[in-house]
């Protein structure tokens, strides 16, 4: 009995591996077309607002907008993958308490990718809470520590005094500032070191650090602060 010659050129698996092929030709033709259309949707951006050198901001400003925007799916998925990040010059924001951001687009629109369309911003208004900076200079304090029965006998820091910018209203309330703790070793004669400032929070201070000498003698105990 002679084969059939088309079953013999048939194997197992053959059409099953067609299909998928086939299948997945499919997807990926309605993958690239679908995107290729354009879409309406909504984006994620970074937002930094450049203020000027003599202004301070006394509340926190938005960080981040979401745009709606008329793109591509390709370009939907590049702003997805890396989110716009947008800058607004120190030109945009002088003399204004409230940034509309919908006057911006013309700034906004050249930091987005290519052929993408702006629709919408949201918020649509940012408030500017800022506050002239001013600047005020205060004697520094070494805070140390001895051990008991030692004594500070002299103190030398440089520098004794720094710079605090901020706004008038925290700057007030300071007269000086301190460092952080210096534990002093049980030993006679000079200790010479760095030591750090307190943090200045959300102030500017011209230094971070201080250099230090201080004489410990034996004595009675003297833990307490240095001018």
């Amino acid at each position: 009995m002679r084969a059939n010659p088309d079953y013999a050129r048939f194997r197992p698996g053959e059409s099953t591996l067609r299909y998928l092929v086939c299948l997945l030709l499919a997807a990926a033709m309605w993958l690239f077309l679908a995107m290729n259309r354009q879409y309406d949707s909504h984006v994620r951006a970074g937002l930094e607002i450049q203020l000027p050198n003599d202004v301070w901001v006394s509340d926190s400003i938005a960080e981040h907008l979401e745009l709606k925007v008329h793109a591509t799916g390709w370009q939907l998925l590049r702003m997805a993958v890396n989110p716009p990040a947008l800058m607004i010059s120190e030109s945009s924001i002088t003399g204004r308490s409230v940034l509309d951001m919908k006057s911006e687009s013309s700034v906004i629109i050249p930091q987005l990718p290519d052929q993408v369309e702006l629709l919408d911003v949201y918020p649509a208004f940012v408030p500017l809470h800022t506050v002239s900076k001013e600047s005020k200079r205060v004697p520094l304090k070494l805070e140390t520590e001895s051990a008991p029965g030692w004594a500070i006998d002299s103190l030398v820091i440089r520098p004794d005094s720094v710079t605090l910018t901020g706004p008038s209203s925290r700057l007030s309330e300071i007269d000086h500032w301190s460092t952080e703790l210096v534990v002093l070793p049980a030993d006679s004669g000079w200790v010479l070191g760095k030591a750090a400032l307190l943090p200045p929070g959300e102030l500017e201070a011209s230094a971070i650090v201080v250099n230090y000498h201080v004489l410990v003698h034996q004595g009675s105990d003297n833990s307490t602060e240095e001018p």
